[in-house]
């Protein structure tokens, strides 16, 4: 029949409460368990009632569980915290705590709670049961009595109703009582075992003798060994009469489960070692006064050392002092100021002493119960060859980009040959057309309409001429051999004549609006390309604005630049075509109906990037435009 346990459970934690009630019900745990929320509600309930185990948090509301250890005393207190703090483990197993729990954030505690409990359970009863056996006994011994018999039948009840084995040697190591599960752990009955030696168990008998002399010599003797599959705690202590060794007793506890845990344990800080030595990324440790107190195998690799060699050097024993500086800089900075340094990027040398690059990251190791900085943690990854990598791809891109302009300029050459053609097409076309009329007509036509021919001819001369102009200075910008003569003249003056002349030619009655607001007397700039970019966008702004319209002229600055601002009423520009805009021979899709080369504003751009300024636009279909453009002071 499986027995059941009384257990108090003292947390004030609700999730880990509701966590140990899910556990207790999903593993169908024989506990009858009480729960206290605060240390003055366990006392309250620890002063009526009594408990196989007490489980508790030692962080609580109003205290800790050493509050407690009084009030708990006639029970096994096992104490479980979140925190890992090893002072806290040795202060509560000091003041009588069987065992130590530390919480994890995912509950893995719980799955050990089970066996621990049951161990504390039993070993508590029996512990308490031999230790008044062995007073009794002593007793027994000096009264030489027939009641030591009497008390070794009594710690054979008890023995056997638990997990462990109660045994007494003779002088000759040869046992003369054993109770409890021998056969289960031993593999031996009680009976098998009398008159024997206990060295039998042991296959290096010498070895075990050694372990037994200091028993033999008074001394409390404790070890842990591997029989028969099963991991064994011994504790043993000299047996005495008439102020003379006589023999041993001792006590064997099973803890198989503890070394099995221990093992995993070890297995797994072997797997995370021979994972750390198969990385590639220099991985260590360093103390206060910067001596390695561990390496992976990479790291140990770089400086032509196992692992095991380059413990307790210092990287300026070990490495080549032209990096060395650097890193006992980045462990300085991170041990002095507690910040760590994270991916930077440093120089250093390979064993064939070769340069390369390695992205650093350390982060300052501190101690857990002094919350002082005593080292830190150091990864280095070699990021050589990423970098070449990067190197290649930027090149990739910028070819990419250099083909892309290539392309564009190879388009917009085509484009730009396929438009011009048409546009001196166009004009030859009514030249020829018009000079075929005036041959065949001439005795026909009126002086005034000879006259009205010749112009036509004259206009379409000065347009063809206007063309050829534009691509001339587009094609000497492109080139690079556009003369420009920066001068400085007066602002204010040239601005008036420029508004004046362009005004003069305004036929449609438009309202003007000149706005002159510099503060600077002089600009420095080449006064024929200026006056050819504002007259531009001044004409501009009258052609595409219907009669009656707004033109606004704006001239302004600040510490830096020099803005001439154009502003219309006019037609404005589609959206789809502002981005257009200043690429050759290029019009707006609303006014291709009025006369224009569509070089212009290419033209107006390129000067004002010759004085490296900038233009900007905006406008909105139907209502206006607005023409910026801004000239830095001194060019």
């Amino acid at each position: 029949m499986i027995r059941r346990y009384t257990v108090l459970l003292v947390e004030d934690n609700r999730v880990d409460r509701m966590a140990f009630e899910r556990f207790v019900r999903s593993e169908d745990l024989p506990y009858d368990y009480t729960i206290a929320g605060s240390v003055a509600e366990a006392k309250k309930i620890l002063a009526s009632q009594s408990f196989d185990v007490a489980l508790m948090d030692h962080i609580l509301g109003d205290g800790t569980s050493l509050d407690l250890f009084e009030a708990a005393q006639n029970m096994p207190i096992i104490v479980i915290t979140v925190s890992s703090d090893q002072q806290i483990a040795v202060d509560v197993m000091k003041a009588g705590a069987y065992d130590f729990l530390a919480k994890d954030r995912e509950g893995n505690y719980l799955i050990a709670l089970p066996i621990i409990v049951t161990h504390a359970v039993e070993r508590w009863q029996a512990q308490r049961e031999l230790l008044q056996y062995q007073n009794h006994l002593q007793e027994m011994i000096k009264e030489r009595t027939k009641a030591m018999l009497e008390g070794e039948l009594r710690l054979l009840t008890i023995v056997e109703s638990t997990p462990i084995i109660v045994f007494s040697l003779d002088i000759d190591t040869k046992f003369t009582f054993v109770a409890g599960h021998t056969e289960e752990i031993l593999g031996y009955s009680p009976s098998d075992l009398i008159g024997k030696s206990l060295l039998l168990l042991f296959p290096d008998t010498e070895e075990a003798k050694m372990r037994f002399q200091a028993a033999y010599f008074g001394e409390k003797f404790s070890n842990d060994v591997e029989i028969n599959g099963h991991w064994l705690s011994i504790s043993a202590f000299a047996k005495w009469e008439n102020e003379s060794i006589i023999g041993i007793i001792g006590v064997v506890h099973d803890i198989s489960e503890r070394k099995r845990a221990e093992l995993a344990m070890a297995q797994e800080r072997n797997l995370l070692r021979t994972l750390l030595d198969n990385i590639p990324d220099y991985i260590f440790i360093k103390d206060r006064q910067g001596h390695l107190v561990e390496s992976n195998g990479a790291h140990a690799a770089g400086a032509k050392l196992m692992p095991e060699e380059i413990i307790s050097r210092t990287a300026v024993e070990v490495f080549d002092n032209a990096v060395t500086e650097q890193f006992h800089a980045d462990d300085l900075q991170v041990m002095d100021s507690g910040l760590s340094v994270t991916n930077e990027e440093r120089i250093t040398t390979a064993v064939d002493g070769s340069k390369r690059f390695a992205l650093i990251t350390k982060v300052p190791l501190y101690d857990d119960n002094t919350r002082e900085i005593v080292g830190l943690v150091g990864i280095s990854r070699d990021i050589t060859d990423r970098r070449k990598i990067d190197e290649m791809r930027l090149q990739a891109t910028q070819l990419r980009i250099e083909i892309e302009k290539e392309r564009e300029v190879i388009e917009m050459k085509q484009r730009f040959i396929a438009t011009a053609s048409h546009d001196f097409r166009t004009p030859l076309a009514v030249i020829n057309m018009t000079a075929h009329t005036l041959e065949t007509y001439f005795d026909r036509l009126s002086p005034e309409k000879r006259s009205q021919k010749l112009k036509q001819i004259q206009s379409q001369v000065v347009h063809m001429v206007d063309l050829l102009e534009a691509v001339l200075t587009l094609s000497k910008i492109d080139a690079g051999k556009f003369p420009f003569c920066p001068r400085l003249f007066d602002l204010k003056i040239f601005c008036d004549r420029v508004w004046e002349d362009v005004i003069g030619m305004d036929e449609q009655q438009h309202q003007h609006h000149f706005d002159f607001v510099a503060s600077i007397l002089q600009i420095k700039a080449d006064e024929h390309l200026l006056q050819y970019v504002l007259v531009n966008l001044l004409s501009n702004a009258f052609k595409y604005t219907p009669e009656g319209g707004d033109v606004h002229f704006h001239i302004a600055n600040d510490d830096q630049f020099i803005t001439f601002k154009i502003s219309d009423t006019g037609f404005g520009i589609p959206k789809v075509d502002l981005k257009y805009l200043f690429e050759p021979f290029y019009r707006a899709s609303n006014v291709k109906n009025i006369q224009g080369s569509g070089l212009g504003l290419m033209i107006v751009k390129a000067y004002i990037e010759l004085h490296g300024g900038t233009i900007a636009v905006d406008s909105e279909e139907g209502v206006g435009t607005t023409f910026t453009a801004q000239l830095p002071l001194y060019v």
